[in-house]
């Protein structure tokens, strides 16, 4: 039978200005401020599929600053150990849980006026 293993995972569809956050194989840290465009391409790519699954494990994704939305993600996943170099592509949901911001007020006239 045939066997394959992954080597690569190519990842789209964050929103812009996401920010990312992954180790490579290596334990470093990678930061991507803040994601420029829906085309962006996040590459993961390793020697074997452990250290792949490895880095993977690692990924934060933070939503951009007051968004909410629901996004999806395209996950393509490419083998490494034969010559035709399979992709299997997916889509992963991902559902935004939203934080409410701690309230704060701020005024600059007086609310009460003693007289």
């Amino acid at each position: 039978g045939r066997s394959e293993e992954a080597g690569v995972v190519r990842i789209q569809g964050f929103p812009p200005f996401s920010r990312l956050e992954w180790r490579d194989s290596s334990g470093t840290l990678n930061v991507v401020d803040s994601v420029n465009s829906p085309s962006f391409v996040l590459t993961f790519t390793a020697n074997n599929e452990t250290d792949l699954k490895t880095s993977l494990a690692t990924l934060r994704v933070r939503a951009p600053p007051q968004d909410d939305t629901n996004f999806n993600l395209t996950v393509t996943v490419v083998s490494i150990n034969d010559q035709v170099n399979f992709e299997s592509s997916y889509t992963h949901p991902v559902i935004v849980g939203a934080v409410a911001d701690v309230p704060f007020v701020n005024s600059t006239v007086d609310l009460v006026t003693f007289g």
